[in-house]
Parts: C-alpha cells; sequence; structure tokens
C-alpha cells in the first residue's frame, strides 16, 4: 500500500493594499530585508517558510480565489509537495472532500507547478512543488 506525500507548509502569501507599507513594518519587525521578484511578489525568507506580499488584486488575480481582493486580510497559503504528480494527486482530491479547484495544475513561470484551489470556507489555497528550496519568481 502506498503511502500519501508528505505535505509542508512552505509559504503564507498576504494580499495587501499597500505592499510598501507592509515591506517597511514586516523588514522593522522581522528583522530581515525583503526580497522582490518581478511578479509583484515580495518574500522573507524565515527559519521554516517564507512570508509573502503581493498586491491584493493580483493575488486574486493568481489564484483565481475573487474574495482576496475583497477582503483586506487576504491570504494564500501554500502546501508544498515533492512533485508535479503529487500536485495532482493532491488536486484530485480537493472537490470530492468540498471544496473548489479554481486554477488546474500548470507549470508557473517561476519554475514551480501549482495548482489553487479554495476551502470550503473560502479560503485560498495552493498545492505545489519546487524542484529545490521555494525561490523568488523570475
Amino acid at each position: 500500500m502506498q503511502s500519501e506525500p508528505r505535505i509542508e507548509l512552505g509559504f503564507v502569501t498576504l494580499g495587501v493594499a499597500d505592499v510598501e507599507a507592509q515591506v517597511t513594518f514586516f523588514e522593522a519587525v522581522l528583522g530581515a530585508p525583503a526580497r522582490r521578484s518581478s511578479q509583484g511578489l515580495v518574500q522573507f525568507e524565515l527559519a521554516r517558510g517564507v512570508l509573502g506580499l503581493m498586491p491584493a488584486e493580483r493575488l486574486a488575480e493568481l489564484t483565481g480565489v475573487a474574495g482576496i481582493a475583497r477582503d483586506p486580510g487576504g491570504q494564500l497559503v501554500s502546501l508544498q509537495l515533492a512533485s508535479a504528480g503529487d500536485v495532482q494527486a493532491a488536486l484530485a482530491r480537493v472537490a470530492p472532500a468540498g471544496g473548489r479547484l479554481t486554477r488546474p495544475g500548470q507549470a508557473m513561470p517561476w519554475g514551480a507547478f501549482a495548482g489553487f484551489f479554495e476551502g470550503p470556507e473560502g479560503h485560498a489555497f495552493e498545492f505545489v512543488a519546487h524542484e529545490k528550496k521555494p525561490a523568488a519568481p523570475a
């Protein structure tokens, strides 16, 4: 019998109204510099995972979960898997469990393979596989 792949929390991305104000805040609070990408994502490397900031409208567009743009506390929780096949298998369990697939599994511009879904209460999630440790989108 094959066991389920291990899922790890990789990123938490917050949809924010004012990215620069949030960068200033988190640089001061975390004591770490922000890393920026051309995709509009700002990242803070933490000991176990990454905190990301992205304009709420862009995050809603990326995930297909419109509520992120309406909710100033909108967020994306990224759940890491080992391979694209594991991502596809995990996404196949979303709808039968009561969630809604919002973006199918696909290669992303920054080199990851990801699919996005909405949980039963409207929270945004992604299953994602990186070849290596998560890196900023190029």
